[in-house]
């Protein structure tokens, strides 16, 4: 039944699925997506990552992220935008426009 699941929300929904990595790359339905802001400074040739960090009780670094809302987020663009707004947007009063458009 999974498989007739599978195939039919696949037609409907192509959005969704993503490539697997490694041997075989299969296609997956995706659960979540991660922003990874890369700077690149071609003159001094360095490549800079920037992450956020997470207060509370397990303090750490991370990428924001987090899981796909398919009530209201269109495709995995929609959920990147939505993420960063929530974990970084929302914080810094800077839009995705204003960190990733020229």
């Amino acid at each position: 039944i999974w498989l007739a699941y599978f195939n039919y929300i696949s037609t409907v929904e192509p959005q969704w699925l993503v490539r697997t990595d490694g041997l075989g790359q299969k296609m997956l339905f995706a659960q979540c997506c991660v922003v990874v802001p890369v700077y690149i400074d071609p003159s001094k040739q360095e490549i800079k990552l920037f992450n956020v960090w997470c207060h509370g009780k397990k303090k750490h670094w991370a990428f924001p992220g987090g899981d796909i809302c398919r009530g209201c987020d269109r495709n995995l663009f929609d959920t990147a935008r939505r993420e960063f707004h929530q974990e970084v947007g929302v914080f810094f009063g800077r839009t995705w426009s204003d960190c990733f458009t020229k």
